[in-house]
């Protein structure tokens, strides 16, 4: 990361409460976050990323009751956790995430929102050059069409699983896939909108937070997602 990056102060938020009905049969609910791909629990994956790629120096994860208390086993002891009590979106998990282990002088942080189960890879050159700026970046995949339907690779079979191919550049009907990243403040205010509003999506979020001035940047991503057949 371009060396502003280094100096600035972010917060780690993993989401990690989905019910998982897409390896339904497959993996017991709550658990994809635990599942191994190369050796290691994809939520291991995005702490690594987290930790290593963007100097991530606090940690939340937004855990199940049902997932928590293994969760904790694989992760270290550093990171704090608050539970989201059943699924109910991905703008109230954030909700849930992004004050805990904060302390009260922390408002000029800047956040970092991963998804536990998406494991990514960029341009790194466009990550170095928004990281270091007072530009939010978010990850995004380019969906459209039968692409849209074909957005989910299948595991077919435990640790078998298929890389989503980079399109286009243009974010269209582009589907977030994390990271996101925003100043706290502004992110704070674009979920206040959002929970008054009912929306639950986080293009949601990151569209009020454009339209309140926030510049933020997509960054197309090629992602791992597993799923069995609608």
């Amino acid at each position: 990361m371009a060396d502003d990056q280094s100096r600035r102060s972010i917060h780690a938020v993993i989401l990690a409460a989905g019910a998982n009905t897409r390896l339904s049969g497959l993996v017991p609910g709550f658990m994809k976050p635990l599942v191994l791909v190369n050796g290691r629990p994809l939520i291991k994956h995005a702490y690594d990323h987290a930790l290593k790629d963007w100097g991530c120096d606090s940690y939340t994860v937004v855990a199940s009751p049902d997932n928590v208390r293994l969760l904790i086993e694989v992760l270290p002891d550093t990171i704090n956790y608050v539970v989201q009590p059943r699924p109910k979106g991905v703008i109230d998990a954030i909700h849930r995430g992004i004050y805990t282990g904060l302390a009260a002088g922390d408002q000029n942080k800047w956040l970092l929102i991963l998804c536990a189960d998406n494991v990514f890879t960029y341009d790194r050159t466009k990550l170095d050059l928004f990281g270091g700026s007072n530009v939010g970046i978010f990850g995004a995949r380019h969906l459209s069409g039968d692409d849209a339907r074909r957005f989910t690779r299948y595991m077919i079979q435990p640790g078998r699983v298929e890389f989503l191919k980079k399109t286009s550049d243009h974010i269209g009907d582009g589907c977030w896939i994390g990271p996101l990243y925003m100043p706290l403040l502004d992110t704070e205010a674009a979920l206040s909108n959002c929970l008054t509003h009912q929306l639950t999506d986080v293009e949601d979020l990151i569209m009020i937070a454009t339209d309140r001035g926030r510049k933020i940047s997509p960054i197309m991503m090629e992602c791992l997602d597993m799923g069995i057949p609608e």
